[in-house]
């Protein structure tokens, strides 16, 4: 009975340290679970310490809590010099195995460390790459909106400079084109006019010496202000200046004198059996002009209605110019312009896009 007794006390006792060693354990661990970095390095410490004095078991001891700190926490700074001093521990004590053991985990950590280090460097330097080399698609990218803006600016602006020109050229275009019309419609009545005037044909001068009609109509006269005095000691009266205008006309209209090319005064005088100057006085005085306008008036006369007969096509200029006394296309186009207004090409045109009919048999007749 005696014996039951003590046995089921020291049950009792082994049940009662077991539920303190359990709650010892745990208590242990949950402190050890909250030991910082700074207890590795306190037991690291104390392990070199005894390593240093040659107390191995304490040294392996405070190695191994290092070892858990570090599991625990992630500390792995030194973990390769531990288990370095753990190889040399073993190797003193001629345990090579475990020696070569600890000296292997040394060498794989150091790998490791290195390994990670290294991939750690790489990681650093791929992010500077990547954020580098989206800095530079960053940099590309605005540098090629900025073109991009600078070129449709350019473009902006030459379209408006070429809408502008545009516009500028086809309004000058425009007023150029209605400025032609009206140019041309006042050249085309100016042809009208003058087939009027020819149409209306010309008369004998009359005995009072009117210069109104003693020569052909459309001839521009000159100005006669100079010849006032010049004459003055002429022996001519006025009568004899009406005969002398009469029979000049008569030679210019009846034998068509004009014509030619080489006529002069002198010619004139010849025909006439009169004095050149007599010729050129009664022009003078007679019809404000000079002899070479008075013969052009003729002239120019003569090619209008050629101009405006139906056979006109077959002329060109340089033939009418010809046939009606000119030596030269030059100077029937100037005194063309000068009595007419127009161009004898552009008068010729005119008659025939208009169909003009050739000027009446009655009025043809006079040249």
């Amino acid at each position: 009975m005696i014996i039951n007794k003590k046995y089921f006390a020291s049950l009792l006792l082994i049940c009662i340290y077991n539920l303190c060693f359990s709650f010892v354990t745990d208590s242990l661990k949950q402190q050890f679970s909250e030991i910082t970095t700074d207890s590795f390095t306190i037991y690291y410490n104390m392990g070199n310490e005894y390593y240093d004095k040659g107390d191995y078991e304490q040294a392996e001891l405070h190695y191994y809590k290092a070892i858990d700190i570090s599991e625990a926490t992630g500390a792995a700074d030194q973990m390769s010099e531990i288990y370095m001093y753990l190889s040399k521990m073993e190797e003193v004590r001629n345990n090579y195995d475990k020696a070569l053991e600890y000296n292997k985990i040394c060498a794989g950590i150091n790998d490791s460390a290195f390994t990670a280090d290294r991939n750690k460097k790489i990681a650093e330097m791929q992010a500077k790459y990547e954020t580098a080399k989206k800095e530079k698609e960053i940099e590309i990218l605005n540098k090629d909106k900025l073109l991009r803006q600078a070129e449709l600016k350019r473009r902006s602006n030459w379209l408006i400079v070429f809408i502008s020109g545009f516009v500028a050229v086809s309004g000058l275009l425009v007023i150029i084109f209605f400025q032609k019309k009206q140019k041309t419609k006042a050249c085309r009545e100016l042809v009208y006019k003058n087939l009027q005037i020819i149409g209306s044909g010309t008369k004998k001068p009359d005995k009072t010496g009117s210069n109104d009609e003693s020569i052909p109509s459309g001839i521009i006269p000159v100005s006669g202000e100079q010849n006032i005095n010049k004459y003055s000691t002429s022996p001519l009266d006025e009568q004899q200046k009406q005969d002398i205008l009469e029979r000049i006309v008569d030679l210019m209209e009846k034998e068509n004198i004009y014509l030619d090319s080489n006529i002069s005064v002198d010619m004139c005088a010849e025909k006439m059996d009169i004095n050149r100057n007599y010729i050129s006085q009664v022009i003078n005085e007679k019809l404000d002009r000079n002899f070479n306008n008075f013969v052009n008036g003729y002239r120019i006369k003569k090619a209008q209605l050629m101009m405006a007969d139906n056979d006109s096509e077959k002329y060109t200029v340089e033939d009418i110019s010809s046939l009606v006394g000119f030596k030269s296309r030059t100077s029937f186009n100037a005194a063309f312009k000068r009595y007419t207004g127009v161009t004898p090409s552009f008068y010729l045109k005119t008659v025939h896009n208009e169909n003009l009919t050739k000027i009446s048999g009655k009025h043809q007749e006079i040249l």
